[in-house]
């Protein structure tokens, strides 16, 4: 079984709840560059961008209810001079 170093748990309506897991050793960073084009860019090490990937693929499961979200700030998985950064399911987006 492997051991994660952090786990968030949302609570979801059937009370299941949508566990979100860090391995540990990530570095993420979030700006929105102030160019012509107000671009939004994320930076990560290895270890950022996997548990990045691995939290979009738990919203992208079927059995993750719409608007199902993750906030990730300083305090839960950004750098602290990073923009805040929510991940969020929506079924309806074309």
């Amino acid at each position: 079984m492997e051991e994660f170093k952090k786990i968030i748990t949302l609570p979801t309506q059937d009370d299941k709840g949508i566990n979100f897991l860090w391995d540990g050793g990530e570095a993420i960073s979030v700006s929105v560059e102030r160019n012509n084009n107000n671009e939004v860019l994320i930076k990560a090490n290895k270890a950022g961008l996997v548990t990045l990937a691995r939290h979009l693929l738990t919203l992208a499961e079927d059995s993750i209810e719409d608007r199902s979200h993750l906030h990730l700030d300083p305090e839960t998985g950004v750098n602290a001079e990073s923009a805040p950064l929510i991940l969020e399911k929506d079924i309806n987006l074309i």
